[in-house]
Formats: structure tokens, sequence, C-alpha cells
């Protein structure tokens, strides 16, 4: 997605730059609301393993499922859309992709799609 018209130029804080530094295979951010840990922490992460890995099968936890669906996650797509990266385009959420749209099965299938972001790699 470099040079795509539709991203914004993004800043990072000292601590998200560490945390993307860093590159930690396990990593936990103890940190406060609004500290932007979706905008700077989680949707890069999970846009260097989409390149990275295609087919990769990973998660994104949080506390509660109501959290994740409340904050993490719409604050993620917020952060993938101005990331130029297109929901039903580039990803489609909590359903399988329609096979018009070309996307690679994944290396290990879901039983159901009600919980998977796919991505189009």
């Amino acid at each position: 997605m470099d040079d795509n018209e539709n991203s914004e130029l993004f800043y990072y804080h000292r601590g998200q730059r560490l945390a993307l530094a860093v590159q930690a295979h396990t990593e936990v951010i103890i940190a406060p609301r609004r500290y932007g840990k979706s905008d700077g922490i989680i949707a890069p992460r999970l846009i260097r393993n989409v390149h990275a890995l295609p087919g990769l099968g990973g998660a994104i936890v949080s506390s509660t499922y109501k959290q994740a669906k409340t904050r993490t996650l719409p604050a993620t797509f917020a952060a993938l859309r101005r990331m130029g990266y297109i929901k039903d385009v580039h990803y489609v959420v909590g359903k399988t992709p329609h096979p018009k749209m070309g996307f690679a099965k994944p290396i290990v299938e879901p039983f159901n799609y009600d919980d998977v972001i796919s991505w189009w790699n």
C-alpha cells in the first residue's frame, strides 16, 4: 500500500515507536486508554504481518469480547482506513470472502468466519 493517495501521514509517539522497533515475539503493552495502542501499535503490526506472512493465522487479544467489539476493533479498522486499506476490498470481516474477490484460502481454514478478518493475500 505504499504511495496510496488514500493513506494519511502518521505521527507515532515515543512509546509507539519503541514498541514497533522492538518487534518482540510476545509482547504485553500496559498503557492507558487513548494511548494509541490500536492506531500506533496494533494496526501497523497487523499490516506488517499481512504482508510478511500471507495465509497467517493470528489473533488480536482483548480483556473481553465486548471490549474487542466496541473499542479495539473499531479503532483498529479506523486506523487501517487512514492507512489506505479498504474494508471489503483489501479485507473482509466476519464472513467468507466472495470467490470473485480472488482471496487466497488461509493455510488453516476456520470452521466459520464469524470472528475472522480475511485479507486479500
